[in-house]
């Protein structure tokens, strides 16, 4: 599915009458496997859309008849609207070719990534030093950037005080 790019325990909740998007919920759920992969798109500067290679798993952890009806205008084929909560778990990177079944969505194979290791890969490939610069310098800021960038990204998954229940500003 593409929709959105998210991160690992983001919940997302949208309003869905696309009857393809809303075959796909029923069939995952239907095969007790209620998780399906989202990935983003890439808009070029030529306007052209490209889907990415890299995406969530996510965990359909709601899907109901939708309360509030959209407006008129809004309708979509005079589907009956359903409200979708999405959670975002394991990333994942598209091996291979992604094809598009008879039903109307598509698939493709996929290896999930390990956050840390993939952590670990960054920082040891910015603390090499650089062919440019034998001393080794140049690779000292980029080593602190990825390391302030993990600590950064630890705020938004940690408790936090200020969030009702303390959550944390993704699980908000």
């Amino acid at each position: 599915m593409i929709l959105d790019t998210m991160l690992p325990r983001q919940i997302l909740q949208i309003q869905i009458q696309h009857q393809t998007l809303k075959s796909l919920m029923k069939h995952r759920v239907s095969q007790e496997t209620p998780t399906l992969g989202m990935i983003g798109m890439a808009k070029l500067s030529t306007g052209q859309s490209l889907p990415l290679k890299t995406g969530v798993e996510v965990h359909i952890i709601q899907m109901d008849k939708a309360e509030d009806k959209p407006t008129p205008d809004m309708a979509d084929n005079g589907e009956e609207p359903w409200d979708i909560s999405l959670r975002a778990g394991r990333r994942f990177v598209i091996e291979g070719d992604v094809e598009k079944t008879s039903e109307g969505w598509t698939e493709a194979q996929v290896k999930f990534l390990d956050s840390s290791t993939e952590e670990e890969n960054e920082i040891q490939q910015f603390s090499k030093p650089s062919m440019d610069d034998p001393s080794g310098l140049s690779s000292a800021p980029d080593r602190l950037s990825v390391a302030r960038a993990i600590s950064k990204s630890k705020q938004f998954t940690e408790p936090n005080m200020n969030m009702k229940n303390n959550a944390s500003l993704i699980d908000r």
